[in-house]
């Protein structure tokens, strides 16, 4: 395969373009993935706390009861 000087140099440029857009495209899914992760904890933490809060009122519920009985 013979390629011209001239086109060479466009696709050496291409292949540049290419290169740097698929490096900007890794440090953008790199930058999403850390804030899904930083999503996913705070979730975890939320749901921590609406477990414990769900788990008082029960204790709550269940002691007025028992005392009403």
């Amino acid at each position: 395969m013979f390629i011209r000087a001239e086109e060479y140099s466009g696709i050496q440029s291409y292949l540049h373009e290419a290169r740097q857009s698929i490096k900007q495209a890794g440090s953008s899914l790199d930058r999403i993935n850390a804030i899904k992760n930083r999503e996913d904890t705070d979730i975890d933490a939320l749901k921590t706390c609406l477990e414990t809060i769900q788990r008082k009122l029960g204790y709550v519920d269940k002691s007025i009861f028992e005392c009403k009985e």
